[in-house]
This record gives C-alpha cells, sequence and structure tokens, in this order.
C-alpha cells in the first residue's frame, strides 16, 4: 500500500512517474518497436511495428480487429485500432500517462479497504473529539482511509450535514467520494449531494458532485459552476502539508467561513516534519483560527499491509 502511494503521487502530482518512462524508453521508433515486440509481449497476442508515418504501433489481433495496413495512394488514411499509438518526431518518444485511467485502477484496489485496524480505529476517535485535527501518516498509513470513515460519522450523524474536501487533483478528489460512496453503504446520488470539492484553482470554489451515466455504467463527475453558499459540518484537507501557507486556498477557505466549521487536515508524517516547525502550523497556515483554539494531532504511525486485498483489487469497480 505504501508502494501504491507512493506512485499515486509520482503520477498524479509530481510527473516523476512519466519523467522516468521517457527515460528509459528508446528515443527511436523502431528500437521502441523491438523492445514491446518481446517473446513476452507475444504470447500476449501484442505486436508491435512501425508505420511509414514514423509511428510505433501496438495492437493485439486477440481483442481488436482488422489488421493495421497503410493507406493506398489516395486513400485517406486508415486509422489501425491501437492500443497505444505514439507519435515519433525530432524529439523521438513521448509517452503521456492519462491520470484518469491510473484512477480508475488506483480506485479498484484501495476500495477494498474497508475495515479499520484498532490502530486506526484510535486516531479516528481522537480527531472525532476535535473540532480541529491534523493527521499524520506515512504513505500507506491510511489518513485519507481515516477520513473518509470520519466524513461518514458527520453524515450519518446529521441528516443536514455538509461536507467539504479539499484536494489538489480533480481525480484524487472524485476517487475519495467514490471510497465515500462504498463506505456510506448508501446510494451514490445520496451521497454526493451532501458532499462538495474544491480543487486547484481553489478560486474557482467549492463544486458539487453528480453520478452520470455513460455506456452502461455511472461514474462521478464535477459540475462545472460553483455551489451555492452553505455552511460546512465538516471540511477535510487532504495532502496538506503540500499547502502550507497557499494563498488562494487560504483566501477561499476565509470565504467559506472555516473558522467555524470543524476541520481534519491530512499530510504526509515526514514530510510534514521536514518542513514545518510543528504540525499544527498547518492548520493555522490555511485557516485563521484564535490563539485559543487547540489543534489535536494525531499520528497514524503503522503502515497498513495486505496482499490479498491488493490482489483482490484487481476486480473491477462501478458505482
Amino acid at each position: 500500500v505504501a508502494a501504491l502511494a507512493r506512485l499515486r503521487d509520482a503520477v498524479l502530482f509530481e510527473g516523476s512517474f512519466e519523467t522516468a518512462i521517457n527515460e528509459a524508453l528508446p528515443r527511436d521508433a523502431s528500437q521502441l518497436a523491438e523492445k514491446l515486440a518481446s517473446e513476452s509481449m507475444r504470447e500476449l497476442g501484442f505486436d508491435a511495428s512501425v508505420s511509414r508515418s514514423g509511428r510505433c504501433l501496438l495492437t493485439n489481433d486477440r481483442f481488436l480487429s482488422p489488421e493495421d495496413s497503410e493507406s493506398s495512394p489516395g486513400a485517406p488514411p486508415a486509422e489501425p485500432p491501437l492500443l497505444a499509438k505514439l507519435r515519433v518526431d525530432r524529439a523521438g518518444v513521448n509517452i503521456h500517462v492519462d491520470r484518469g485511467a491510473f484512477m480508475e485502477c488506483y480506485a479498484r484496489i484501495m476500495m477494498r479497504f474497508t475495515r479499520l485496524t484498532m490502530h486506526q480505529r484510535e486516531k479516528l476517535e481522537a480527531v472525532r473529539r476535535a473540532s480541529v485535527a491534523v493527521l499524520l501518516a506515512p504513505a500507506g498509513g491510511g489518513k485519507t482511509f481515516v477520513a473518509v470513515q470520519r466524513v461518514v460519522q458527520v453524515l450519518n450523524e446529521d441528516p443536514d450535514a455538509t461536507v467539504l474536501f479539499v484536494a489538489r487533483n480533480e481525480a484524487l478528489a472524485l476517487f475519495v467520494c467514490k471510497w465515500l460512496v462504498i463506505a456510506s453503504r448508501k446510494s451514490a446520488e445520496h451521497v454526493v449531494e451532501r458532499v462538495h470539492v474544491l480543487v486547484a484553482p481553489f478560486s474557482s470554489g467549492p463544486r458539487c458532485v453528480r453520478v452520470e451515466a455513460l455506456g452502461g455504467r455511472r461514474r462521478l463527475v464535477l459540475g462545472e459552476k460553483r455551489c451555492d453558499a452553505t455552511t460546512y459540518a465538516l471540511i477535510v484537507v487532504d495532502e496538506a502539508h503540500h499547502l502550507v501557507g497557499d494563498s488562494s486556498l487560504r483566501s477561499e477557505l476565509a470565504e467559506l467561513g472555516a473558522a467555524e466549521s470543524s476541520l481534519l487536515f491530512l499530510g504526509d508524517v515526514s514530510q510534514a516534519t521536514s518542513t514545518i516547525s510543528s504540525p499544527e502550523e498547518i492548520a493555522r497556515s490555511l485557516v485563521d483560527l484564535p490563539q485559543d483554539q487547540g489543534v489535536v494531532v494525531a499520528t497514524l504511525s503503522e503502515v497498513v499491509r495486505s496482499t490479498k486485498r491488493i490482489v483482490a483489487g484487481a476486480a473491477a469497480f462501478q458505482l
């Protein structure tokens, strides 16, 4: 789970995964095709080749047809049914990660975690009793999972409560909303109508979440317009250690009256303690709290490990 959390950050926030893949691949299309056309790839039905237009084409005839072929002179270019298509120009091969598709795969795995450990339950109780709390954990420690359980508590305790979830990335925010639907054991429509999301750029304000039907599946999407003003029972700020002192977020939270809401800030324990003198500063740098306002700091010290759960994550996930 810790490795998955690091991979998530590398894909969504740092761009280091994309960089590493591009550095590892040959810059020449023919060399790339040779690398992709390995024995193990052929056993799975894949075939790689280079077209006359200078593209590396990856096909799989077991699932896709017809076969790839170059267009005859004068005819419009035919597009083969490809699993991957990498255009090669003077700069060479360049691969971009589909972050939405990555989050779908990540969600399939993480949604399998539905039970709190004893250690997590203790920390959940600590943040439940606090009006302002900072929850720290190492990668894979389960801070987002605990936060989801806290949101479920708030929604169950007050039928009129609305919660705001703050994240730097839209895909990550929607992933948490999906997890919340699973944890609440209620209909997606019932849950998301009480959850608003605030993502970068934060000046755009909170947005509502809705369920959209597409091709027989249902998915969560963010509304395009700012939500109507409301008082939030709980505001959760994810990856808060990366947002310390963010003036745009601080301004938006002030406009939303965040100081009057219960607050939960999530942060990486190693990064938070290396960049600030006290975890309490995470909360105070983003919300103008009264000087006498106490801030509870809870730390998850156990890293969740479960091979069976990770393997089970390969099962498809739908709302």
